[in-house]
């Protein structure tokens, strides 16, 4: 297969399946929600919480895997690919054994004291063994999913994952109704673990379809490649750690000073900014390629010309989502999952402004990555997790701002964080002046968003039980203000013409097509009569 379809294709499979998971797990939340209430939901996202600590304990060794294994893998290594594999399984066997213990110290020692409910403590303890075993298993099949990125292979780790969170959502679906509340806490459980462990086997499988080369033997590993694999992990490790901790931080917090009830009513909002997240995410990881051959090249212009870029279409598309949700907060809690969460709904307002910063600094981690540059930013990421942390608990602890507080402060530190700290270390290391950066990734995308905005206030004065009307008029009036502010405001001439250009090109092929078509069907006409 030629290579430029092999991107496509790749390309095509992560934003299908980024689309497709997200609009599962949007789909499951009210699903849950309806059969087991507030107040134990909250208990699932306490329990549930516990495998975000994993991506920490596997120390980026999955893109380490692919790194490495790719780099053999050009050059037909195949025993030194197999010792890499086999080195990363190795050690994600040993984190199986400790995320376990982990697992046990977190049921037994710390459930009690987040979950206030005596009735669903001892539900939490055994959903947190639940958890704890089922994950621990699927660390023992090793970073494969790293080994099929390291083939290209990115669209059969896709379809693993979609087909097993469409399996999410049909099998809540069936047994849900079958079971109680407290019942229904341990399903959501085990099939919410059972289908994050099936991709990793489904992927074990493909990787040895795929790869015949590939022999899986703890013997085949080398002590002497742990240490670059885990120093080459480690140095991205930080940033995606941050992000995930981001969400779970304020539900221990929560479930401490409060209830698992306000735990729901954190969680829920934040949920609904998994779109647009996914979206900047599946955009900007195409520049990581393109900032790596620039920075080996030394091509500075065509480096600073690429981080501006991007910075302003990532943040074009950050205003514009979070507009849109903060602006029609209720609207969309209300179609998404019932009433029960309107009074809350200022809680999913406030985080899509928060949100913000953190979206558009989405390229300049990117960039930085391609640069070999990612330690300081990861540094600033986990910085603005603790001290957004620390300042929740302040609020919980000594304050009854409760729950918009907590949304508040992730939003300062946040903005600060990210949004400023981030971008001054990317403007250095690019060569680039802060008033022109943000120039260009704030006034801009900022007024080509004010029409579309000022739609979506005026739609949002609609009742709610006319909800679906609301959806339609931002949709269809608000969308096409918004694709109109990006072309006469967010772009430039240089961005207008390279539109143009690309729609030419394609037009121009689709006649080419339509050209050739007739003389290859009379070719075979001529050839049937002979």
């Amino acid at each position: 297969m030629r290579q430029s379809t092999r991107l496509i294709l790749n390309a095509s499979a992560n934003v299908t399946g980024g689309i497709v998971n997200t609009a599962v797990s949007l789909l499951v939340v009210p699903l849950i929600l309806a059969y087991i209430g507030k107040e134990t939901y909250g208990v699932f996202e306490v329990v549930a919480g516990l495998t975000l600590y994993m991506p920490f304990l596997h120390a980026g060794m999955s893109s380490a895997v692919t790194r490495f294994s790719a780099a053999h893998l050009a050059n037909q290594e195949y025993d030194e690919m197999n010792a890499v594999v086999n080195t990363g399984v190795v050690y994600y066997r040993i984190t199986a054994v400790v995320f376990f213990l982990g697992a046990l110290i977190f049921a037994f020692f710390f459930v009690n004291k987040l979950v206030s409910n005596h009735e669903l403590q001892r539900l939490a303890l055994v959903c947190t063994l639940v958890v704890g075993g089922v994950e621990a298993v699927g660390m023992l099949f090793g970073p494969v999913s790293g080994l099929l990125w390291a083939i290209e292979r990115f669209d059969l780790s896709s379809i693993a994952m979609t087909s097993c969170r469409l399996l999410r959502l049909a099998s809540l679906a069936i047994l849900l109704p079958l079971c109680d509340s407290s019942a229904g806490l341990i399903v959501v459980t085990s099939v919410m673990a059972g289908t994050n462990v099936l991709p990793i086997a489904v992927s074990r499988m493909f990787a040895s379809w795929y790869c015949p080369n590939l022999k899986f033997s703890m013997r085949l590993a080398q002590r002497r490649l742990l240490w670059p694999m885990l120093s080459f992990g480690f140095a991205s490790l930080g940033w995606n750690w941050a992000q995930l901790l981001l969400g779970y931080i304020p539900v221990v917090l929560i479930s401490y000073f409060l209830t698992t009830k306000e735990v729901a009513e954190y969680a829920v909002p934040a949920r609904m900014l998994l779109l647009v997240n996914m979206l900047v995410n599946q955009i900007l990881t195409v520049m990581m390629p393109a900032a790596t051959k620039l920075a080996a090249t030394d091509r500075r212009d065509d480096l600073r010309f690429l981080f501006l870029r991007t910075s302003k279409y990532a943040a074009g598309i950050a205003f514009a989502g979070s507009a849109l949700l903060g602006t029609l907060a209720p609207t969309v809690l209300h179609l998404w999952v019932g009433d029960a969460f309107l009074p809350v709904a200022v809680i999913l307002t406030l985080l899509a402004v928060g949100r913000i910063a953190l979206l558009v600094q989405t390229s300049s981690y990117y960039l930085l990555v391609g640069m070999a540059k990612q330690r300081f930013p990861a540094i600033i990421a986990v910085t603005s997790v603790v001290v957004m942390g620390a300042g929740q608990a302040i609020v919980l602890g000594t304050t009854d701002w409760g729950l918009p507080g907590v949304a508040c402060v992730a939003t300062v530190t946040l903005t600060l964080g990210w949004g400023v700290g981030t971008a001054l270390y990317a403007c250095r290391q690019v060569g680039v002046s802060v008033a022109d950066y943000y120039a260009v990734t704030f006034i801009r995308p900022v007024l080509a968003c004010v029409p579309a905005f000022a739609v979506w206030l005026a739609v949002r004065q609609v009742p709610l039980h006319y909800s679906w009307l609301t959806v339609v008029l931002a949709v269809l009036v608000g969308v096409p203000l918004v694709l109109a502010g990006w072309w006469f405001i967010l772009f430039d001439k240089w961005d207008r013409q390279l539109a143009v250009d690309k729609l030419c090109a394609l037009r121009q092929k689709l006649r080419s097509l339509r050209a050739t078509r007739p003389a290859s069907a009379g070719s075979l006409d001529e050839a049937d009569e002979g």
